[in-house]
Protein backbone atom coordinates (compact mmCIF):
# COMPACT_ATOMS: atom_id res chain seq x y z
CA UNK A 1 0.00 0.00 0.00
CA UNK A 2 1.49 3.15 -1.03
CA UNK A 3 1.47 6.25 1.41
CA UNK A 4 -0.42 9.19 0.34
CA UNK A 5 1.63 12.58 -0.03
CA UNK A 6 0.25 16.16 0.16
CA UNK A 7 2.68 19.06 -0.26
CA UNK A 8 1.16 22.47 1.17
CA UNK A 9 2.56 25.64 0.55
CA UNK A 10 1.10 28.98 2.30
CA UNK A 11 2.05 32.51 2.07
CA UNK A 12 0.57 35.42 3.89
CA UNK A 13 -0.26 38.85 2.74
CA UNK A 14 -1.76 41.35 4.20
CA UNK A 15 -4.11 38.67 6.28
CA UNK A 16 -4.80 36.64 3.41
CA UNK A 17 -3.46 32.93 3.27
CA UNK A 18 -3.07 31.34 -0.01
CA UNK A 19 -2.93 27.47 0.51
CA UNK A 20 -1.56 25.77 -2.55
CA UNK A 21 -2.27 22.15 -2.04
CA UNK A 22 -0.55 19.25 -4.31
CA UNK A 23 -1.55 15.84 -4.15
CA UNK A 24 -4.00 14.30 -1.78
CA UNK A 25 -5.88 15.79 1.09
CA UNK A 26 -7.16 12.29 2.43
CA UNK A 27 -7.81 10.88 6.08
CA UNK A 28 -3.84 10.01 6.23
CA UNK A 29 -3.33 13.47 5.01
CA UNK A 30 -5.73 16.15 7.14
CA UNK A 31 -4.08 15.91 10.23
CA UNK A 32 -1.19 18.13 8.43
CA UNK A 33 -3.64 19.90 6.65
CA UNK A 34 -5.10 20.83 10.05
CA UNK A 35 -1.73 21.46 11.45
CA UNK A 36 -1.18 24.02 8.96
CA UNK A 37 -5.20 25.61 9.42
CA UNK A 38 -4.08 26.11 12.86
CA UNK A 39 -0.97 27.65 12.52
CA UNK A 40 -2.79 30.30 9.65
CA UNK A 41 -5.28 30.89 12.54
CA UNK A 42 -2.54 31.76 15.28
CA UNK A 43 -1.29 33.98 12.79
CA UNK A 44 -4.41 36.04 12.68
CA UNK A 45 -5.23 35.70 9.01
CA UNK A 46 -9.05 36.47 7.95
CA UNK A 47 -9.45 34.96 4.61
CA UNK A 48 -7.56 31.91 3.27
CA UNK A 49 -7.63 30.72 -0.08
CA UNK A 50 -7.48 27.03 -0.97
CA UNK A 51 -5.49 26.82 -4.73
CA UNK A 52 -6.49 23.44 -5.57
CA UNK A 53 -4.78 23.66 -9.43
CA UNK A 54 -2.76 20.34 -8.15
CA UNK A 55 -5.17 18.58 -6.12
CA UNK A 56 -6.43 15.10 -6.54
CA UNK A 57 -8.33 14.36 -4.02
CA UNK A 58 -10.40 15.68 -0.87
CA UNK A 59 -11.90 13.37 1.93
CA UNK A 60 -14.42 14.82 4.53
CA UNK A 61 -11.81 14.45 6.65
CA UNK A 62 -10.23 17.18 4.97
CA UNK A 63 -13.64 19.34 4.52
CA UNK A 64 -14.22 18.47 7.92
CA UNK A 65 -10.87 19.94 9.07
CA UNK A 66 -12.15 22.82 6.72
CA UNK A 67 -15.26 23.72 7.67
CA UNK A 68 -13.99 23.95 11.18
CA UNK A 69 -11.25 26.53 10.32
CA UNK A 70 -13.97 28.54 8.04
CA UNK A 71 -16.28 29.14 11.20
CA UNK A 72 -13.42 30.30 12.89
CA UNK A 73 -12.86 32.68 9.97
CA UNK A 74 -16.15 33.94 9.76
CA UNK A 75 -16.37 34.94 13.47
CA UNK A 76 -13.46 37.16 12.21
CA UNK A 77 -15.17 38.27 9.58
CA UNK A 78 -13.18 36.59 7.23
CA UNK A 79 -13.61 33.43 4.74
CA UNK A 80 -12.08 30.13 2.81
CA UNK A 81 -12.40 30.35 -1.10
CA UNK A 82 -11.39 27.57 -3.14
CA UNK A 83 -9.76 28.63 -6.68
CA UNK A 84 -9.05 26.21 -9.31
CA UNK A 85 -11.11 23.13 -8.45
CA UNK A 86 -11.46 20.70 -11.04
CA UNK A 87 -14.77 19.74 -11.88
CA UNK A 88 -15.22 16.60 -9.68
CA UNK A 89 -14.41 18.36 -6.95
CA UNK A 90 -16.52 21.33 -7.82
CA UNK A 91 -19.05 18.69 -7.52
CA UNK A 92 -18.15 16.71 -4.28
CA UNK A 93 -18.04 20.69 -2.54
CA UNK A 94 -21.14 22.08 -4.18
CA UNK A 95 -22.66 19.11 -2.52
CA UNK A 96 -21.04 19.48 1.05
CA UNK A 97 -20.39 22.60 1.87
CA UNK A 98 -20.76 24.89 -1.21
CA UNK A 99 -23.37 27.20 0.01
CA UNK A 100 -20.43 28.39 3.14
CA UNK A 101 -17.61 28.17 1.08
CA UNK A 102 -17.16 30.44 -2.08
CA UNK A 103 -15.61 28.04 -5.12
CA UNK A 104 -13.98 30.61 -7.72
CA UNK A 105 -12.12 30.38 -10.63
CA UNK A 106 -8.36 31.84 -10.17
CA UNK A 107 -6.88 34.42 -7.60
CA UNK A 108 -7.99 37.47 -9.43
CA UNK A 109 -11.57 36.67 -8.66
CA UNK A 110 -10.79 35.59 -4.74
CA UNK A 111 -9.04 39.09 -4.43
CA UNK A 112 -11.59 40.70 -5.95
CA UNK A 113 -13.97 39.38 -3.68
CA UNK A 114 -12.15 39.56 -0.38
CA UNK A 115 -11.33 43.35 -1.03
CA UNK A 116 -15.37 43.97 -1.74
CA UNK A 117 -16.06 42.49 1.73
Amino acid sequence: MSQTILNIKSVITNGVAIVTLQGEADAHTTPQLKRELDKLLSQNVRYIIYDCRELTYFSSAAIGATAQTHKTLKARNGDIIFIHVSDDLKEMLRLLIARRIDILPDLKAAMKQIAAQ
